[in-house]
């Protein structure tokens, strides 16, 4: 597998994820907000790497109070920004380092690889808290590991 296509394959695993954790808080986001906070800090992180990565500096409100429709809109803009962004990547891309603002001030260095083993951790991370938040309200959390994914036979 190539790596362009290593990434988008965990790219893709990552929205698949989302899409059952978000299904799975249909029913108790009303008892949960708490998750669906989580759910939009998830989507804001991948929107926020786009901006580090075209060098926007925009203030974000990491952890919005939200409905699940409005957190699947900025998860919609989100994705789009990322297929057009990685469509248009030229072939040495692998080469590529962005200068990134870090939220403690910092600036540093990543490739796009970096950037999305980042996002996808950082997804998965939250994902186990709002099973958990999930779990606690009675509803039924997913299993959104990357096997369960490739076992599905979605990647």
């Amino acid at each position: 597998m190539s790596e362009k296509s290593m990434l988008r394959r965990l790219i893709a695993y990552d929205r698949w994820a989302n899409a059952q954790t978000r299904d799975s808080l249909a029913a108790v986001a009303g008892k949960a907000p708490r998750a669906v906070t989580l759910l939009a800090h998830i989507h804001l992180g991948w929107s926020a790497w786009m901006d580090r990565i075209g060098q926007i500096e925009r203030e974000i409100a990491w952890f919005p109070e939200l409905g699940l429709d409005q957190c699947e809109e900025i998860g919609r803009a989100a994705q789009k920004r990322w297929d057009d962004f990685i469509a248009g990547l030229p072939d040495d891309w692998q080469g590529i380092e962005y200068t990134a603002k870090l939220l403690d001030g910092g600036v540093s260095r990543f490739t796009l690889n970096e950037i999305v083993t980042q996002l996808v951790t950082h997804g998965s991370y939250h994902r186990g808290q709002i099973s958990t938040l999930v779990r606690g309200v009675g509803g039924e959390p997913v299993n959104t590991m990357f096997m369960r994914y490739v076992v599905t036979g979605k990647g």
